[in-house]
């Protein structure tokens, strides 16, 4: 879905397992994956429950430690991509990617 760029399909997908953890007594859910989160607020828009955003917490944690930059590592298309990138700059941390 994220290689055909089919986040409609995505995002369904994700709110599906978030929901089943809803109903199963969850008060909230965080993504650990970086690739979902190329649509994580339009998750977090239609979540039953709230979503942790792991960029944010990463801004966060980056701030408390006095950081500029921080390190990514993901698969191609987060490398590749500037998704999760931009939100970090959002908060003013910059990102260092890998050369592969």
């Amino acid at each position: 879905m994220v290689a055909r760029r089919n986040f409609d399909k995505l995002t369904e997908y994700l709110l599906s397992a978030i929901e089943e953890r809803y109903k199963a007594s969850a008060n909230l859910a965080a993504i650990g994956a970086n690739t979902l989160y190329i649509i994580f607020d339009r998750a977090k828009n239609l979540s039953s429950i709230p979503l942790i955003s792991i960029v944010e917490e990463t801004a966060k944690r980056a701030e408390d430690l006095k950081m500029e930059r921080v390190g990514l590592l993901g698969n191609k298309f987060t490398m590749e991509e500037d998704f999760f990138k931009k939100e970090l700059l959002r908060f003013g941390v910059k990102t260092a990617v890998p050369n592969y």
